[in-house]
Order: C-alpha cells, then structure tokens, then sequence
C-alpha cells in the first residue's frame, strides 16, 4: 500500500485484521447488495433471507460440516461468539443447579482471560491449561483436569493469534473420543493460514469464526454448535437464529463472507507462503547477528504468515516506532491488547524470563505472499531496522 507520501508501505499485522479480499472490494464498488430485513415476509425481505440461506449452504459444504448435526448463526465476531456459547454452556448448567468446568489454555486469547473471571464470579470453576516453550500442551495433564461428574467445556485456540501455533484437531479428537467433555473451537486465525482449515470433523460441539480475519467485513463472524449442545440464550428480544443470537442479522456482512473465503481457497497456497516464513526467519536470525529469539521456532506445526520474535535488547515499542517509520507496520501481539506496556502475557506463560517479556514482535504478513512476490524493498527496509540494533 501507499502512503500520503508516495513512500511504499507494507501493512504485516494480518492477525489483527485482514484488508478486503479483491473480490469484496469488487462487489462493493458495484453496490449490488440485498439490504432488507430478513425476517421481513415481503419481496426484498425474502430476497435478504435467501442470501443467508446460500452464505449457510455455502458454509456447510465447504467446512465439510453434517448440516443435520449443527446449527449456524451469525453474530458480530468472535468476541461475540464464544461470549454466547460460554455464557450460554453456563446459564444451561445453572438453570440446572449445577456448575461447570471451563478450561482454557494459558496461551488463549485474551477474551478467555476476561471470561474466566465473569464465570468465577458466577461460580464456576475456570481452569488455565499450561504449555511448554513451544505453545504445546501436556494431553496427560489435561486428562488429569477432567472430572467425570461435572460438565466440562474446552476451548481449544486453533490457531494462535500470537505466536501462530497450530493444533491439530487429530490432537483432541481421541481425547474426545475417550473422555467426557464439549469442545469449543476457535477458528479466527485458521482460514488461509494453515494447510488444513477447509476440514472440519463432526466431533467438535461448536466453532467459531471472525469474518475480518480473512478479508471479508468487520464487524460479523459465524459459529457452528451441535444441536445438542447445552446452551442457553444470553440476549433476549427476538426468535432469529434459534433464539441463541436475537437481533436482525447483518445481511450485508454475511454476504461478504463466501467472497472472501472463495478467493482464499483459490489463491492460497500453505507450503508457497509456509517457505516466505522460513525464509524471514532465517534473515532475521542472520540480521541480529542471531540474537533474536523467534518463538515457537521448532514447532513443526505453525500458521504459514506468523512470526513471532523477541530482540533481548530492545523494547517492542522501539522495534514498533522504528518499523512504522521505515513504513513496515507489525504489532506486538494481539490487538486487543494494543497500547499496553505490560509484559506480554503469552510469553510469560510460555516461561521466558520477566527480562525479554516486553520485548516481543508478531509479524503477521499476507498470506498471499510467496518468494516470487516477496518484495525486495520490504526485506531492505526489514533488514535496515534489524541490523541497526546489532
């Protein structure tokens, strides 16, 4: 992209949000949207209706959901989203006189964290789940968490928005299989980052997406939940949707969903993009003269776009201001937490030293890059800041 000064910039902060898919930036500029109420009984409310009906047909085929096993709703995002479902699991249990056990991982996005303590404060209980210096988790020490006797729900973090650490859904689903518990899927950082995020499995009792992770518009997302999954409504005014998610639905944005995920499945490409990350791992090592730390550097599964490093010498808001100013914008982890200069909390959790926690960089880059187009003004100005902190 282009600065006001004609200076070549290159936003790298994809995990935070994604730009517009071309092809929804097409279908805006013709304006050929259906806008109407889709609960409305007349033509245009039909209309709107409809659209909905295919972006949710076009959603089940190519997730490879069983359409008779889930329902779907839209919402806002993700945020929204595990807001519903935890919430929702909860009030369920309640209204039952029981509590539940809600476990998360100590390497979760932030909104487990805030969630954690609402569900403590109602008096269930909430359980981080370690991991090691890689952002892998210990299946014996989970095991361990599970109580045959209270209900349980997971949320099993895909793909980290952070360090970029993938896990495979082959890693719970015999965990699933042999024990009792629900599973909650967040699937915010999967589509076009990872070889495999067309291909879900039945097992999972819900998942969940933001629309803006992948080019599509902000401010809508989508979840999948079991039809027999405990869950209760936590907004009230309308029967949309199940009653699970009232309100009018963003016909606009959910338009915009199958546009976006369309131009991912046919221009991504995992080991293409997979090598770009490689290769800028290896410069920066060569750069630093190695002193730079990249997380999770051996971890085999990985998101393709995500890097992220720890200089030990230098703060992240100095790497930050001096990337922007030679125009390569990156962040230092989520977005949530932006303007924060409180150790990040992923890489206290990971069991780095108190020293090096405020020190992190995600870079997060077009998952659409490959070495063919891997710019070379982009890895000169990447290459002029690194080695300026030799």
């Amino acid at each position: 992209m282009k600065s006001t000064n004609n200076e070549e910039r290159f936003y790298c902060d994809y995990n935070a949000t994604s730009p517009f898919a071309p092809s929804v930036k097409e279908w805006l500029a013709k304006g050929e949207f259906v806008d109407s109420n889709p609960s409305s009984q007349h033509t245009s409310g039909k209309l709107a209706r409809k659209s909905i009906n295919g972006v949710t047909s076009f959603l089940f085929k190519k997730l490879g959901l069983d359409e008779t096993l889930y329902n779907l709703i839209f919402h806002s995002g993700a945020t929204e989203g595990i807001n519903l479902l935890f919430q929702g699991y909860a009030l369920s249990r309640e209204r039952k006189k029981e509590r539940a056990h809600f476990i998360f991982s100590s390497i979760d996005h932030a909104i487990s964290f805030d969630l954690g303590k609402n569900l403590i404060f109602r008096g269930h209980k909430v359980t981080f789940l370690k991991v090691d210096r890689a952002g892998n988790f210990d299946e014996n020490e989970f095991v361990g968490l599970l109580d045959p006797n209270q209900p349980t729900l997971l949320n099993y973090l895909l793909v980290n928005n952070e360090i970029g650490v993938y896990w495979p859904l082959s890693k719970i689903k015999k965990l699933k299989e042999t024990y009792k518990f629900d599973i909650h899927v967040d699937c915010s950082q999967s589509i076009g980052k990872i070889k495999d995020f067309l291909k879900l499995e039945n097992f999972v009792d819900s998942y969940t997406y933001s629309a803006h992770k992948f080019g599509a518009l902000k401010g809508v997302g989508f979840s999948f939940i079991k039809k027999n999954f405990l869950n209760e409504p936590i907004l009230f005014g309308g029967g949309q949707q199940q009653k699970l998610r009232p309100g009018t639905e963003n016909t606009f944005g959910i338009q915009s969903i199958p546009l976006a995920i369309s131009e991912t499945i046919n221009r991504y490409d995992f080991k293409k993009n997979e090598e770009v990350r490689s290769y800028l791992e290896k410069k920066l090592l060569e750069w630093s003269s190695d002193k730079i730390i990249i997380v999770a550097y051996n971890n085999k599964e990985r998101a393709s776009n995500t890097i992220f490093f720890i200089h030990p010498n230098v703060a992240s808001d100095v790497m930050l201001a001096a990337l922007d100013l030679k125009g390569i914008e990156v962040s230092a982890g989520s977005a949530c937490n932006s303007g924060s200069t409180l150790p990040n909390r992923i890489l206290q959790n990971l069991g780095y030293e108190d020293t090096v926690t405020k020190n992190g960089i995600r870079i997060s880059f077009n998952p659409l890059w490959t070495m063919e187009s891997l710019s070379p003004i982009f890895l000169s100005k990447l290459e002029s800041v690194i080695s300026k902190f030799r």
